[in-house]
C-alpha cells in the first residue's frame, strides 16, 4: 500500500492500482484480504472492497477498470493514517482497521447488501428558463434553445451514493453517465419528437428495470418547417430554371444573329452572281448564238457549237438554280426534296419510306439547307455503303423540337468509324459541322450486321420560321411515301 496506488508483484511482474483501474483516490494506507480471497484496502478516501474475480482481470489486463465497492464517511467510515501496521483479520473473519484515534471493524461474512432498486422520477423541467411539469407529450417552443431535466431517485439507505444513466432519443446514441448529478443540459435541440429515459441504482449498484420516460416536442419555428423548405427547393429550382431559359435566349440571339449575317452574305454573293457572272454568261451565250446563225447549215462546225450552246444553256441554268438556293425564303419543301431525293436513288433491291409526324411548318432557310444537305450525304451513304433492303428517313415537327432521323437495315458501321469517320473521307465531319453550325446535335447509332440511325435534333426555337408546330395537343399525323 503506497500513496500513489497498491503495488503488485506476480512471477517478477510489477503492477500498480491507481484510480485510472476506478479507485476513488490513490493514497492507500493498508490493505488485507478477507477469508474469500478479496482485497480490501483502507484508503485516504474510505475503505475499498476488490473482488477476487476482479483482481485477477486486473493481472490479466493492467489496464482495466475495475468494478469496486466502496464505504465512505457516509457509510461510517472514518478513515486515518495510523503509526503501524494499521490491518488485521482476526480468525472469525472479521477485518480490523486503525488510525491514530479510532479502531474501526468489518465483517464481510455478515454484511446485508440494500437489493431494492431505487424507483426514478422525472421532477421538473426547464426550458430557456421557463418551468414546465414534465406532462407526456409537451410541446416546447419553437427556437428553443437550453433544455434542462431534472430527475431524481428514491434510495433511502445512502441518498448520496445513488448513481444515474439517462438517454434522450432522437439526439443520443447510447446511455450518459452523470455520475450522481441530477440533472440532464441539452442545448440547441432540432426540432422534432423525443423521448427522455432515466435509470438509477442504489448504493450497492442494484439498477432500475423499468426507466421513467418523457415524452416531449420541439415545435419548428416557419423557415424550419417541410413547407418552407420545400418552398426555397421549388425557388430555387425556378431561378435555376429562369437562369437556364436566360442562357438559352442569349444563345439563341447569337446563333439568330450569326444565322442572319450568314443570309445576308448569302443574299450578297447571290446578287453578285447574279449581276456578274450570270449576266455575263448570258452574255457570252448569246455572241455564241450569233456567230451559230452566221456558220452555213451544212458546216460540220456548226453541229459542234450548237452543242456547246446546250451544254452552256444547261450550266446557266444550273447556275440559276443555285442561285435561287441561296435567296431561298422559309420553305416547307423539305419533304419534297427529301422525297424525291430518296425516290431518285431507290432501285429493285432497295426501297425507301419517308415518314412524316406532326404538322409541316416552314424551316428557316438556313436550317432547311444544311438539314437537307446533312439528309442527302446520309442517304447516299445508306444507298452506297450499307447494302441495305430498307431505308426510311422521317420528319418530326414538335414544338419543343425539330427531328431528322435517316435508319436502314444494312451491314452497319463500327464505332471507331461512327465516331471519327473514315480515313480520308469526310462526310460524316462535315454532317457533324453543319449540325453544330445549325445548333442541332446529330447522333450515330450502329452495330454490325444490324443497321444504321443516324438522328438530327435541333431545338424548335432555332429550327422554326414561325412559332412551331400549331397542334397544342400531339395529336399526330403519319403521311407514308413508299416506293419498293
Amino acid at each position: 500500500a503506497t500513496a500513489f496506488g497498491v503495488v503488485g508483484w506476480k512471477n517478477g511482474k510489477r503492477q500498480i492500482l491507481t484510480v485510472r483501474n476506478g479507485l476513488p483516490c490513490d493514497s492507500i494506507h493498508a490493505l488485507i484480504s478477507d477469508d474469500q480471497g478479496d482485497l480490501w484496502l483502507y484508503a485516504q478516501c474510505g475503505l475499498i472492497e476488490v473482488a477476487e474475480a476482479e483482481l485477477q482481470r486486473w493481472w490479466k489486463r493492467p489496464e482495466s477498470r475495475l468494478k469496486l465497492r466502496v464505504f465512505d464517511v457516509s457509510d461510517g467510515v472514518q478513515p486515518g493514517r495510523g503509526h503501524f501496521n494499521t490491518s488485521t483479520r482476526t480468525p472469525d473473519g472479521r477485518l480490523w482497521f486503525a488510525n491514530g484515534s479510532v479502531l474501526q471493524m468489518i465483517d464481510p461474512n455478515h454484511m446485508a447488501g440494500n437489493t431494492l432498486a431505487p424507483p426514478v422520477h422525472i421532477e421538473a423541467i426547464v426550458a430557456d428558463r421557463k418551468s414546465y411539469l414534465p406532462q407526456e407529450g409537451l410541446s416546447l417552443p419553437p427556437l428553443t434553445r437550453d433544455l434542462e431535466i431534472e430527475y431524481t431517485a428514491l434510495s433511502f439507505v445512502v441518498p448520496q451514493k445513488a448513481l444515474f444513466r439517462y438517454m434522450l432519443e432522437g439526439h443520443d446514441a447510447d446511455w450518459q453517465e452523470p455520475g450522481t448529478r441530477r440533472q440532464a443540459f441539452y442545448n440547441n435541440l432540432r426540432p422534432g419528437h423525443y423521448r427522455f429515459r432515466m435509470i438509477a441504482c442504489n448504493n450497492d449498484g442494484m439498477w432500475t428495470s423499468t426507466p421513467a420516460v418523457w415524452r416531449f416536442v420541439i415545435l419548428p419555428a416557419y423557415y424550419q418547417t417541410l413547407w418552407f423548405k420545400a418552398a426555397l427547393w421549388t425557388t430555387a429550382v425556378m431561378l435555376l430554371w429562369l437562369f437556364y431559359l436566360y442562357r438559352l435566349r442569349q444563345i439563341s440571339a447569337e446563333i439568330h444573329s450569326r444565322f442572319n449575317v450568314r443570309q445576308r452574305e448569302r443574299e450578297r454573293i447571290a446578287r453578285e452572281l447574279h449581276d456578274t457572272l450570270l449576266q455575263g454568261f448570258q452574255g457570252l451565250v448569246l455572241r455564241f448564238q450569233a456567230v451559230l446563225n452566221r456558220i452555213p447549215e451544212d458546216d460540220p462546225l456548226r453541229a459542234s457549237v450548237r452543242n456547246a450552246l446546250l451544254r452552256a444553256d444547261e450550266v446557266l441554268i444550273e447556275g440559276r438554280d443555285r442561285v435561287r438556293e441561296i435567296r431561298s425564303e422559309a420553305s416547307r419543301d423539305l419533304p419534297n426534296l427529301l422525297g424525291s431525293f430518296g425516290h431518285s436513288q431507290a432501285s429493285e433491291s432497295t426501297s425507301f419510306q419517308l415518314f412524316l409526324e406532326g404538322t409541316v411548318v416552314a424551316l428557316k432557310p438556313l436550317i432547311c439547307s444544311e438539314v437537307y444537305r446533312i439528309a442527302r450525304e446520309a442517304l447516299t451513304n445508306a444507298f452506297r455503303h450499307a447494302s441495305a433492303s430498307q431505308i426510311e428517313a422521317e420528319l418530326i415537327y414538335d414544338r419543343a423540337q425539330f427531328t431528322l432521323r435517316i435508319r436502314d437495315n444494312g451491314t452497319g458501321i463500327d464505332k471507331q468509324t461512327a465516331s471519327g469517320g473514315r480515313l480520308g473521307h469526310w462526310g460524316l465531319q462535315g454532317m457533324r459541322e453543319r449540325a453544330n453550325l445549325s445548333g442541332g446535335k446529330l447522333s450515330i447509332w450502329s452495330r454490325p450486321s444490324a443497321g444504321t440511325e443516324v438522328e438530327l435534333v435541333i431545338p424548335g426555337k432555332l429550327a422554326y420560321a414561325e412559332s412551331g408546330p400549331s397542334d397544342k395537343v400531339s395529336w399526330w399525323k403519319r403521311v407514308i411515301w413508299r416506293r419498293r
